[in-house]
């Protein structure tokens, strides 16, 4: 048990703790700052240098329940719900609250570079959602019109040809973009589809975002 303030990540109708979870940790720009596991009692550390943070959390059969009805212990600090929050100090520990809820239809990437890239796009998704009016891109079936996780979704500088971000769309087939005033060439791939390209994409203002009309996926045929 970590006897400083620490955070932790508990069943929000049950409070039981969440062992085993990963909780990966971005600051305000999207950048992953740390990974880190909660242990048999759901706790993690939280010594951060001072500034905004963002969370997001892997637990198998477990998603962030932002809507939590969970009554947070009086000696917590924060109650985590998808946003940001704010460490005043140098490496002053935080007593958090991290509520999940069951989701046994929730589908999670398992490489770790898939993880990495998947939890930035949760944490960058929520905060957008905050100030961007939920701008987003969408990944579909083109036959279907069913939404598509897992897609990769690649931001080239149309001119250099240099990669400048890289996305993968969400359980809703969501994605954020929101790349410097330019033009942009956008690929998008995922495992059974043929790949699709956008070119000539133009970004006028910054906090705008790159692609917003959905991307239709045509699978590949079955040799």
């Amino acid at each position: 048990m970590i006897s400083t303030p620490h955070g932790r990540v508990v069943d929000s109708v049950s409070g039981n703790p969440i062992a085993g979870a990963q909780v990966m940790i971005y600051d305000a720009t999207g950048k992953l700052h740390s990974t880190l596991t909660t242990n048999d009692q759901g706790e993690f550390p939280t010594s951060f240098p001072k500034g905004e943070y963002g969370v997001t959390i892997h637990a198998v059969g477990y998603v962030l329940d932002a809507e939590a009805s969970f009554t947070m212990p009086k000696t917590a600090d924060v109650m985590y719900d998808g946003g940001t929050f704010i460490v005043g100090q140098d490496d002053e520990p935080i007593d958090m609250i991290v509520p999940v809820k069951k989701d046994s239809d929730a589908k999670r990437p398992s490489s770790g570079l898939l993880r990495s890239l998947w939890g930035t796009l949760q944490f960058e998704m929520s905060k957008r959602s905050r100030k961007n009016n939920s701008s987003y891109g969408i990944v579909r079936d083109a036959t279907t019109h069913e939404a598509l996780d897992l897609a990769v979704i690649r931001l080239f500088d149309e001119t250099s040809g240099q990669l400048i971000e890289t996305k993968i769309s969400d359980t809703y087939g969501k994605f954020s973009l929101f790349p410097s005033p330019g033009t942009y060439k956008v690929t998008v791939s995922r495992e059974g589809y043929e790949d699709a390209v956008r070119e000539h994409v133009k970004v006028s203002a910054a906090g705008e975002s790159a692609l917003l009309d959905p991307v239709d996926l045509n699978q590949k045929p079955v040799v």
